[in-house]
């Protein structure tokens, strides 16, 4: 049972901790399986902007891939690697969604999905060095 349990969790370019309210972890559900483009805008504690684009795609079995571009306050960096994710379902509707990622990381971030399965808004307030704004758009028609 993962109720109330909390861990720190370090991603290809974010790193934060997140508490889980829901059951056991599983599969991300086939609602989120699909290619998806993602856009982030980041503000640090010390003022810093950060914003990141990227595209991830995640299959029914739980496994993806993502890439993208990063730009740490005029510094650009570029990412790729592949992961396996799980999922819990809170009793609110919203998902606790971690992937691990073959170069060694994690990624944790608590998302909601909209009623039409067209876009994921997540959660930015688990860093607590910073605040950011992240949403997802499906590219594409859903993958069964």
């Amino acid at each position: 049972d993962s109720k109330n349990t909390a861990g720190t969790t370090t991603g290809t370019v974010w790193s934060f901790t997140t508490q889980s309210d829901g059951g056991s972890a599983q599969p991300p559900p086939s609602s989120l399986a699909g290619t998806w483009g993602i856009a982030s805008l980041h503000r640090t504690n010390a003022g810093a902007w950060q914003t990141d684009s990227s595209r991830i795609t995640i299959n029914a079995d739980g496994t993806g891939t993502t890439t993208g571009n990063f730009n740490n306050n005029g510094t650009l960096s570029g990412y790729s690697d592949t992961f396996t994710s799980t999922a819990v379902t809170n009793p609110d509707g919203s998902i606790n969604l971690t992937s691990y990622f073959t170069s060694g990381s994690s990624y944790s971030s608590r998302v909601i999905l909209s009623d039409d399965g067209k876009l994921i808004i997540t959660d930015g307030t688990q860093d607590p060095t910073k605040v950011f704004m992240r949403v997802m758009v499906r590219l594409g028609e859903q993958t069964p």
